[in-house]
């Protein structure tokens, strides 16, 4: 298969995130996995008309030997050519050197490769993915809520006594137009995170594609960039919402929207007063 870290349940996901119609750097990004890889994967789907009603109940040794097929129809050589396109990329930036030269150098290499224009086709499907991962991502309305707990803990103060109770402040916000929910509550337990998830949802007033949480314990079990566990709660919620969970990967803030990352410590400065 294209990427032997891609699991039945990855596999699975992918399907139903596609039918989601989700950013292709973002899908790539919740499940591990290279644009290149991605988009071989998008192949097997479309030539297969797979969907994900057809799928979610199969045995994993069905849905190994459905995805089996992408040997016919994406051969080995296209991770070889892959392979160079960073150093395609290069070496067109010096004079005199054009697709043309680099395509008969590669076939000098290998000479089973592609033919020139599926050479072309390919290159520019991977430079045209390298472009909008650079890019700033423009989020769609209603396409992604991304949520975390501040990282201090702000107070509840009592008028009457000064005591202070510690609270856990969740936020919401909405990719497209930064719209921000905010609640505190005693604990991050997950059966708490369900509940202010459900409680962003009704004060937005719909419900996302998906939600993207940060790896707090409260959504994701074991973080991790290629196989994150999604607590069985927060997966059922999202089951029964229609929405999908992406979480964001370990060490990479810019799989989050800048403005949780600012808006989370001024938030965390506040004091809450009772009265």
């Amino acid at each position: 298969m294209p990427n032997r870290r891609m699991t039945v349940n990855k596999l699975k996901e992918l399907v139903k995130l596609n039918e989601k119609n989700l950013d292709k750097t973002l899908i790539a990004n919740a499940l591990g996995i290279s644009r290149p890889t991605l988009y071989q994967y998008l192949a097997i789907i479309k030539n297969l008309n797979i969907t994900y009603s057809d799928i979610k109940s199969l045995k994993d040794s069905e849905v190994k030997e459905l995805f089996e097929i992408d040997k016919k129809i994406i051969p080995d050589k296209y991770k070889t050519l892959s392979e160079k396109f960073p150093y395609f990329l290069k070496e067109l930036s010096k004079t005199g050197v054009t697709l043309m030269l680099l395509w008969e150098e590669y076939k000098r290499d290998h000479p089973d490769g592609y033919g020139y224009s599926q050479f072309c086709e390919y290159f520019s499907q991977w430079k045209k993915s390298e472009k909008e991962l650079s890019m700033v991502m423009n989020h769609k309305p209603g396409d992604k809520m991304f949520v975390d707990f501040a990282g201090e803990k702000m107070h509840i103060t009592d008028k009457k006594t000064g005591k202070k109770t510690p609270v856990e402040t969740f936020i919401a916000i909405l990719g497209n137009s930064e719209s921000t929910y905010t609640e505190a509550v005693l604990d991050q337990k997950k059966e708490t995170f369900v509940i202010v998830n459900e409680n962003a949802f009704n004060y937005f007033g719909g419900v996302t594609n998906a939600i993207v949480p940060d790896c707090l314990k409260s959504a994701v079990t074991k973080p991790d960039k290629y196989e994150p566990d999604i607590n069985l709660l927060y997966k059922d919620f999202s089951e029964h919402y229609g929405t999908v969970i992406l979480p964001a990967r370990p060490y990479h803030p810019k799989d989050k929207p800048l403005v949780v990352v600012d808006f989370l410590p001024s938030m965390a400065k506040s004091t809450l007063v009772h009265p």
